[in-house]
């Protein structure tokens, strides 16, 4: 993602300049590293870290530097979608591929390749702009740990859109149902809501509890789940019948 004929056409042309108009930036002991690793890391956020080796063929005083420049790039973790509904791979949404601190830095082609988890940020939050965090440290360790433990009951978590409300940061976990068709234009998906009403561990053990209890073991007949009531899980069931999306919503309390 970092194009290295670029990135070595900028370098050669600083090299060919002079500190002050006096001394060449072209030799072993005068080439700006500093400034090279600085503006390649500004320029290309694909870039996670820029490493040197050089050389001068005249005992490092003369002119014509020999340099090797070494870019590390960074590696896919998720996708950072635009804040719209969570959709499949044939969504015309936004997206870009993000590394495992949460930090943005490519625009994903379509469609998508890959099994990424498509993290969002609701209208009201900030927009994800590559070069950036998607979000703060603390409200992404927690998406983390979320996703890990709904992970850990076997779903299979397709995405996460990060709202906050009065109590805190909310994590919406879509989880895919494992028996809709890949080609079906509205596959069933269940949302799973958490916001930290309970402590952390207390909320996912509730869920782990009520997903052993309630789920079925063939299909995943929820639409959502919602954990942030206090003392009720409030969840909603796909119907049934032909004409009908869902069923009334119930409740059920935690113990």
């Amino acid at each position: 993602m970092v194009p290295a004929d670029a990135v070595q056409t900028e370098i050669r042309n600083d090299l060919s300049n002079s500190w002050l108009y006096l001394f060449s930036k072209n030799t072993l002991f005068t080439y700006p590293a500093s400034a090279i690793r600085a503006n390649i890391l500004k320029e290309y956020p694909a870039a996670q870290s820029v490493d040197f080796q050089s050389r001068s063929d005249i005992f490092g005083f003369g002119n014509n530097v020999g340099l090797q420049v070494f870019i590390t790039e960074r590696s896919p973790f998720a996708l950072a979608c635009d804040a719209v509904a969570v959709k499949d791979a044939t969504s015309s949404q936004a997206c870009f591929y993000m590394d495992s601190t949460g930090f943005v830095y490519a625009q994903a082609p379509l469609p998508f390749t890959g099994n990424y988890i498509q993290y969002e940020l609701s209208s009201t939050m900030a927009t994800i702009i590559p070069g950036t965090f998607l979000t703060d440290p603390a409200t992404f360790t927690l998406a983390q740990k979320i996703i890990g433990a709904v992970s850990g009951t076997g779903l299979t978590v397709v995405g996460d859109v990060i709202d906050a409300d009065a109590y805190g940061p909310v994590n919406q976990i879509i989880v895919a149902d494992g028996q809709s068709s890949a080609a079906s234009s509205t596959p069933k998906t269940t949302s799973i809501y958490f916001n930290g009403s309970e402590p952390l561990e207390t909320e996912l053990r509730y869920f782990s509890e009520f997903w052993a209890q309630e789920a079925t073991s063939s299909a995943i007949t929820f639409q959502y789940v919602d954990m942030r009531y206090g003392k009720d899980i409030v969840f909603k069931v796909y119907s049934n019948a032909p004409n009908s999306a869902v069923s009334a919503s119930s409740t059920k309390t935690k113990k």
